[in-house]
């Protein structure tokens, strides 16, 4: 996949596999993207490999709220 900045992307693999964000910043020649999630209902910026993300089409995927 080719990575711009803006993108939505899931991530697929490592300790953040699972959620959802967009990209900041973009290291082409690390292979590296900085991408803005939210966990723990804050925003945070990682930095991910480009073999651990893979592009959505779309807006971010929110998740259903629990019922406790």
């Amino acid at each position: 996949d080719v990575f711009n900045v803006g993108d939505t992307v899931a991530i697929e693999d490592g300790p953040l596999a699972g959620f959802f964000g967009t990209i900041k910043e973009i290291n082409a020649a690390a292979q590296k993207a900085m991408v803005s999630t939210t966990m723990f209902g804050r925003t945070t910026d990682v930095e991910v490999e480009f073999n651990q993300i893979k592009k959505v089409e779309g807006e971010i995927p929110v998740a259903a709220p629990t019922e406790e």
